[in-house]
């Protein structure tokens, strides 16, 4: 009689699990939903990317102008390659005016190269940004010094621009009709 019990309780007790058709199908719909998710996690990459290259840009050019003006003396934050400044750059005491960095001169930052975004500057901005002692960004000859930055994450995101004032202080701008290429 214990033997009969226990032969309908086995019988009696629903089985758990699921079919393959039922997992087909939750394996279908959570395939659609990561298609449907990775474009947009893409994007919001590229952004995150682009925002933080240009804190980092933003926040060199605020120690470059505050060192210029705590030391009385110029300061250049200037890329490791002429005109690319997503592949790093240098801040240094520029005590012989080249806009680039001479041995000898005090290293005050180094930045490493932007990961997955482009920056590029027009003009005297690409080589080189300095200030002078007052804080004026200023070109080698004197002169003012002004220019705009332009970052590029990824291909159909806006551009950020980042602005240099004459004060020295810089602007961030969302260029929604603007497209990296």
């Amino acid at each position: 009689m214990a033997q009969a019990r226990m032969v309908r309780r086995r019988a009696s007790t629903p089985t758990t699990g699921w079919t393959l058709v039922e997992m087909l199908v939750a394996l279908s719909v959570f395939a659609t939903l990561l298609a449907l998710a990775v474009p947009a996690w893409q994007a919001l990459n590229a952004r995150q990317r682009q925002q933080s290259a240009a804190s980092r840009i933003e926040s060199h050019v605020a120690m470059a102008r505050s060192t210029a003006i705590s030391r009385n003396a110029r300061v250049t934050m200037s890329p490791l390659q002429p005109g690319d400044w997503a592949g790093g750059w240098r801040l240094h005491v520029d005590d012989n005016t080249s806009g680039t960095w001479d041995d000898g001169e005090a290293l005050l930052a180094h930045a490493e190269p932007l990961s997955g975004v482009a920056a590029s500057a027009e003009g005297p901005l690409g080589r080189y940004l300095s200030f002078d002692a007052s804080g004026a960004p200023v070109q080698m000859n004197g002169a003012f010094l002004a220019g705009t930055w332009v970052l590029c994450s990824a291909r159909d995101q806006p551009a950020v621009r980042l602005v240099l004032s004459a004060s020295g202080r810089v602007r961030r701008e969302q260029e929604p009709l603007a497209v990296c290429p």
